[in-house]
């Protein structure tokens, strides 16, 4: 009888943990819509047009761009991405299709600077070094469109973060880059 009731235990838990594991990916694919490049700098950087030293290059596919403010880059499916943790520079590569137009708010926390375009315009930046902090940008967006979206980010020193989300601006809620919503539907640019 103590054998079946484990057992009955397990599968309950197994059960209860796949809920969990479904309602936390709810709405959230995982399928490495973002492009990332990591390049590690020899020299110390202090703005995204410094002269690179690269000895060390890795690519990688996320399905958004959130990296808590800590000592390394960690994603919350990669993990802690411990390549360096200091001088280097990061490109993200991604696409979408807006469904409905308007007035998109796109909000980044950083430490150290960026830069965002949007179809080769720059529509964001602070290109220098920077305790984590946040900085907006309103852009009209079209329906039915293609965008293609390029991020760029430096970390010089010390601790690193980087957050990006966006929201229609008739809407509440943010949504992190790379994850769908209503009014955006993004593109997996991982290769088949």
């Amino acid at each position: 009888m103590r054998i079946k009731s484990n057992i009955v235990f397990f599968l309950v838990s197994f059960c209860f943990f796949l809920v969990v594991l479904f309602l936390t990916y709810e709405g959230k694919k995982t399928s490495n819509i973002i492009h990332m490049k990591l390049l590690c700098n020899r020299g110390e950087i202090n703005s995204l047009e410094e002269r690179r030293e690269i000895y060390k290059e890795r690519d990688f596919y996320l399905d958004y761009i959130n990296f808590p403010l800590g000592l390394y880059l960690k994603d919350s499916l990669l993990g802690e991405i411990t390549d360096c943790n200091r001088n280097l520079f990061l490109e993200f590569d991604l696409s979408f299709k807006v469904k409905n137009s308007g007035i998109y708010v796109f909000k980044v926390l950083s430490d150290d600077g960026f830069r965002i375009v949007i179809n080769d315009k720059t529509i964001i930046q602070d290109n220098k070094k920077r305790e984590f902090k946040e900085k907006t940008v309103e852009k009209y967006l079209k329906a039915k469109k293609e965008y293609k979206m390029k991020v760029y980010y430096f970390q010089s020193e010390g601790l690193l973060g980087l957050k990006i989300k966006y929201r229609k601006k008739d809407k509440k809620d943010y949504h992190f880059l790379g994850i769908d919503s209503k009014d955006i539907k993004f593109h997996s640019l991982a290769p088949k």
